[in-house]
């Protein structure tokens, strides 16, 4: 059994991580809410409004769950978020919180993985290709680099307790960020993997999560 937890993160992968439990003949339980990240929040979260209580009351839920289910492997993955009022968190908190929902989901048997964050650029791409069809190369950019020692926390969280961090981003990005790969459109948005390359990437995803599936 595999569960894949998280929020929209988790929920873009829903599609190509489900074909890939049918083909390796796993049973597949996706924990998915919006806005709701993986990692646990830190004490206060709770009286901060919406979405934080909604968010706590459902990870509550969800831990809950994957203990009963005690699953083979856990795979985790989130956006990272504001804490209360906005204001960032350190990645030192970061890596803290994800420390904690790794500690809360472990069984004696559980493999764990964190699968990464797709890199974010500065401009939505389907927007700029949605204005500038015919020169799709104004489209591509830098990843932005605020995003990772969040990563880098994520990375130093999972390995430490002996698990595996799949990095995404030479999926999307070589030297810069491509809005179009091949005859794909890899973002849906800013923050998020369009559904068709989610898919195409199956292959490469399996491998990651060492499950065995037959090639397209």
């Amino acid at each position: 059994t595999m569960v894949l937890y998280g929020d929209s993160h988790a929920l873009m992968w829903f599609q190509a991580i489900d074909d890939i439990a049918k083909k390796a003949h796993w049973r597949f339980v996706i924990l998915g809410k919006g806005y709701c990240m993986a990692n646990t929040y830190p004490p206060g979260s709770s009286r901060a409004g919406f979405p934080f209580n909604a968010c706590r009351r459902w990870q509550r839920f969800a831990l809950q769950r994957i203990r009963k289910i005690d699953p083979d492997l856990v795979v985790l993955t989130q956006e990272v978020q504001a804490a209360p009022g906005g204001v960032s968190y350190t990645a030192a908190q970061w890596k803290q919180g994800m420390e904690q929902t790794l500690d809360r989901v472990s069984g004696p048997h559980t493999k764990l993985v964190v699968l990464g964050n797709m890199p974010a650029i500065n401009e939505s791409p389907a927007d700029c290709l949605a204005e500038h069809p015919d020169q799709v190369q104004q489209c591509s950019g830098p990843p932005l680099s605020r995003y990772k020692p969040y990563n880098q926390a994520e990375q130093q969280a999972v390995t430490a307790v002996g698990g595996r961090y799949i990095d995404v981003t030479p999926w999307f990005c070589s030297k810069t960020c491509s809005a179009v790969i091949g005859r794909y459109q890899p973002y849906l948005n800013q923050l998020h993997v369009s559904a068709v390359y989610s898919v195409f990437l199956e292959q490469v995803l399996a491998e990651k999560l060492q499950l065995s599936v037959a090639p397209r």
